[in-house]
């Protein structure tokens, strides 16, 4: 019931009025309507859009053009599919007019099922592909011809990125975690605009693209495959939601978090975490800090709003770490002058000489270079193996002086192979990994270098990303600001 509450929530933050569902086939060109908005799709792409409650046309063209809509390779090459026409589906048992078509070429094939939803006035698109070849990176739906005189998109990355018409980039690329950081994207226009949205709690990779034309953009979504995408046929069934508002695009972004919320909860931190709320600032510890520098600190900063960043207190790992005698009387220090003490770990990698790597090769990320790691072995989270043996020498190496905070410096990495022993993605592990490493340490508080919606449940702290000049927007700290402490 209370999940069902929030996606009410949601809705009723974009809708005007009463249902009007209303669903028309004419061949190959589909138009379904709510009470918000009016969508027109042209085989598998979606070619016009209109907000019914600003009356604003978002997407409009009447020239036919060949589909975007298409299955992706494993090396990216896109092959575009042909859809074999609209036909009306059976309502379902709450009454939800339905339509489906299938995009196929001789050997691969998307099926797409859309959905007038009256509870939220959403138009739902659900689509899975299989293809006949092995080599599936996955495959994505095209929201075609969106006017830049009248529209930017605005889209949750590290930074938040808007891309108007003055942008002179003629495409964009975003994975969905790694960069894509929530999985919904908004096309704000002067009195309102439309936000496409994805329900998915399995941690399914997906895709964003956005490909300009003069002062027209086609943005794709794209759902990805498991990998390795060279032995991948199938691609997994993802639901995304399109709706239309009216105000500025705080106003998908607050129905949006709420949803984010339920999804994916997170839980009640014990009192020897609650320390974590009262900090207002971050300070890195230079090398060879001691007493005076402490000494000096604290004149200028109270001790219990401030967390000191030690960079410098293990000698070997990862992930076997031992503690340095240094910080460790460091760590000793700074806690009775009444400070606490945050040290970065790895948790998705190992170093090549680990012993205890020799028995986990099979727990290897295969689909990632050691170079690309920075010559660290990067291991799959959905592994078990790996997640044992991970906390088992982290515990070792906080088994004397322990620091009060993690900074988990790779938390954010995203890995979607499928682990070929539990048969798990990789972020489907990682979820795992955080939940097991907070209940193997449950006085410790979660940091990380970046944060995605997947970990924001467990992570508390993170560094704050340098901004882009002309691409930044504050969606994302609207989004996650709320949870978690940020610091330069």
């Amino acid at each position: 019931m209370h999940r069902t509450r929030v996606w009410i929530t949601v809705a009723v933050l974009l809708t005007a009025g009463h249902s009007r569902a209303d669903l028309r086939i004419e061949g190959d060109r589909l138009t379904v309507a709510t009470s918000n908005i009016r969508i027109v799709f042209q085989g598998g792409d979606i070619v016009e859009i209109t907000n019914r409650i600003t009356g604003e046309r978002v997407a409009y063209g009447l020239q036919r053009r060949p589909p975007l809509s298409a299955m992706m390779g494993a090396d990216g090459k896109t092959f575009p599919l042909r859809s074999d026409g609209w036909r009306r589906g059976h309502e379902n048992a709450e009454g939800r007019e339905a339509a489906q078509t299938v995009l196929r070429d001789l050997t691969r094939t998307v099926w797409l099922n859309v959905i007038l939803d009256k509870d939220t006035d959403d138009v739902t698109i659900g689509t899975w592909g299989e293809s006949r070849v092995e080599g599936v990176m996955g495959h994505c739906i095209a929201v075609r011809n969106l006017d830049l005189s009248i529209g930017r998109l605005i889209v949750p990355t590290a930074t938040g990125l808007e891309y108007g018409r003055a942008d002179a980039r003629k495409e964009l690329r975003l994975a969905y975690p790694a960069e894509w950081r929530a999985q919904m994207v908004v096309w704000q226009c002067p009195e309102g605009g439309i936000v496409i949205y994805s329900r998915d709690a399995d941690s399914i990779c997906k895709g964003l693209q956005a490909i300009r034309t003069g002062d027209y953009a086609d943005v794709l979504l794209e759902t990805r495959a498991d990998g390795p995408w060279e032995s991948q046929s199938s691609v997994p069934y993802v639901e995304w939601r399109i709706n239309a508002y009216r105000g500025g695009w705080q106003v998908p972004a607050s129905g949006y978090r709420s949803l984010m919320q339920a999804l994916r909860p997170g839980t009640v931190p014990p009192e020897s975490r609650l320390w974590a709320s009262q900090i207002r600032e971050v300070l890195e510890v230079p090398d060879g800090a001691g007493d005076r520098w402490l000494a000096e600190v604290v004149q200028a900063h109270t001790p219990a709003r401030t967390l000191l960043f030690l960079k410098e207190w293990a000698t070997s790992g990862p992930p076997d770490y031992r503690m340095t005698d240094a910080a460790a009387t460091f760590l000793g220090k700074a806690h009775d002058r009444g400070f606490y003490v945050m040290v970065p770990v790895h948790v998705q990698q190992a170093r090549q000489e680990w012993i205890g790597g020799k028995n986990l090769q099979r727990s290897r990320a295969k689909g990632v270079s050691d170079a690309d790691s920075g010559g660290l072995a990067q291991m799959n989270p959905a592994s078990v193996s790996w997640r044992r043996a991970l906390i088992a020498a982290l515990r070792d190496a906080f088994g004397g002086a322990r620091p009060d905070a993690m900074y988990l410096v790779d938390a954010a990495t995203v890995i979607t192979e499928e682990d070929p022993d539990t048969g798990k993605r990789g972020t489907v592990g990682l979820t795992l990994l955080l939940k097991e490493l907070q209940a193997a340490f449950p006085d410790m508080v979660l940091g990380a270098d970046g944060v995605h919606e997947i970990v924001l449940p467990y992570i508390r702290i993170s560094r704050r990303p340098a901004e882009i000049q002309g691409s930044s927007h504050p969606i994302t700290q609207y989004l996650f600001g709320p949870s978690v402490l940020w610091f330069p």
